[in-house]
Formats: structure tokens, C-alpha cells, sequence
């Protein structure tokens, strides 16, 4: 039991060392040349950036925006990319939506603010 718990906490920090970070940012950014969005044509990722960054801030139709949430997933998946960017984004996503939460029950919200802050 001793030696699996040693072998564990040294998978734990070996992910945690900037070495380790480092090479998932470098094989984020250039380690998937054979993937289907690495081939695609630059201004095509420029013109899904933009519709994907600015569109679904205008539209509060949850089928629409669960739509592009699957398409973007897909493409995520498609692009192979690394775990700690993945991390890094839910992270982003839950704290976000959770100090919102927060903030709006301390200014009189309840639990049904959660839904509108989920959309």
C-alpha cells in the first residue's frame, strides 16, 4: 500500500512541474499537424474563431447555443487538444460561474439564478 501511494505522489507531482506544463503548451501549439483543423486553412480557423468567440453572445436561444457547444466540443475532440488547456478552460468556465453565483445570491438571488448564469 506504501509503494503505491509513493508511485502516486510522484505521478502528482510530475504533473505539476513547470516542465511538464511546458511541454503541454508546446504540444498544444505544435504537436498536432496531422489533425483535420491543423490542415484547414488559416482564415478559415480566423473566420470559426470569430463566429464562435462573438455569435453566442448575441443569441439567447438554448438551442442554438447548445448547438454550437456540441459543434465546438466535436471540433475540440477532432483538434486532439491537450488535457491542461482542457483544465484550464472548465476551471475558467466554473469559477466564472460560480462567483457569479455567489454574487448574485449576496445581492438577494436565490437558487434559480444558477439556470440563467448556465446559458
Amino acid at each position: 500500500m506504501e509503494k503505491i501511494m509513493k508511485k502516486l505522489s510522484e505521478n502528482i507531482l510530475d504533473k505539476l512541474s513547470l516542465d511538464f506544463l511546458r511541454n503541454q503548451v508546446l504540444k498544444n501549439a505544435y504537436g498536432n499537424d496531422d489533425t483535420l483543423i491543423a490542415k484547414l486553412d488559416p482564415r478559415v480557423l480566423i473566420v470559426w474563431y470569430l463566429f464562435f468567440g462573438l455569435v453566442p453572445w448575441f443569441s439567447g436561444n438554448v438551442v442554438f447555443l447548445a448547438g454550437c457547444f456540441m459543434l465546438v466540443a466535436a471540433t475540440t475532440i477532432l483538434a486532439r487538444v491537450a488535457g491542461l488547456v482542457l483544465f484550464l478552460f472548465i476551471v475558467g468556465v466554473f469559477s466564472q460561474t460560480g462567483y457569479l453565483f455567489i454574487v448574485s445570491l449576496f445581492f438577494g438571488g436565490n437558487a434559480e439564478t444558477i439556470i440563467p448564469l448556465l446559458v
